[in-house]
């Protein structure tokens, strides 16, 4: 199995994987939400493109919940408007660095273990994919920074319920969160609301 880096960014196709791909999170950290993110260069424009317990599938099924940690996703079925997958863990009260285990596998090949890269963070992005084929894993900065009372995190959009991202232009990478099921909590408790974000 090819061990991946913190901070790589590599082609798909270089790890010998396709764009139909399986994604486990394993975490063993009791409340920590995993949940994927198809995003337009680093902003949710559509709400159906959180994928989560509640919601387990984007429209056309490219990005779908497939069991509770394992995501499948299909790069070419993804629409024009979502440029990149982000795979985050969150939880409401502890560092995600808390977790004894916290890897991703790609299609049973490719594994990046997140957990020496973690500092006291709540709210981690773990992997991204490409649409056009590529992948990245987190590097060793900061996590998500997390809105006070939120519990994981979404994403600034253009416009529309989320508004307009705060600190005028560049990149700006924050968190309103859900509460999610996690190990322990019911599905339907603490839904998200309103979004906010991150780009």
């Amino acid at each position: 199995m090819t061990q991946l880096q913190a901070g790589q960014r590599l082609p798909l196709s270089d790890l010998g994987l396709g764009h139909s791909l399986t994604v486990t999170v394993e975490c063993d950290l009791s409340g920590t939400d995993i949940t994927a993110f198809g995003l337009n260069d680093g902003q949710l424009s559509d709400d159906r493109y959180m994928v989560f317990y509640n919601q387990p599938q984007s429209p056309e099924g490219a990005l779908r919940l497939a069991a509770p940690g394992t995501f499948s996703l299909n790069l070419d079925d993804l629409p024009a408007s979502v440029t990149e997958v982000y795979l985050t863990a969150t939880h409401d009260s502890q560092p995600v660095s808390r977790a004894g285990t916290l890897r991703v596998t790609v299609d049973g090949q490719v594994n990046f273990d997140a957990k020496p890269h973690l500092k006291d963070e709540k709210a981690v992005m773990l992997v991204r994919f490409y649409r056009h084929g590529g992948l990245a894993t987190r590097d060793s900065g900061p996590g998500i920074q997390r809105r006070p009372g939120g519990a994981g995190p979404a994403f600034w959009r253009r416009g529309g319920r989320g508004g307009q991202r705060p600190g005028g232009p560049g990149p700006h990478f924050s968190a309103h969160a859900h509460p999610g099921p996690g190990p322990g909590r019911q599905p339907g408790q603490g839904a998200p609301e309103g979004l906010a974000g991150q780009g």
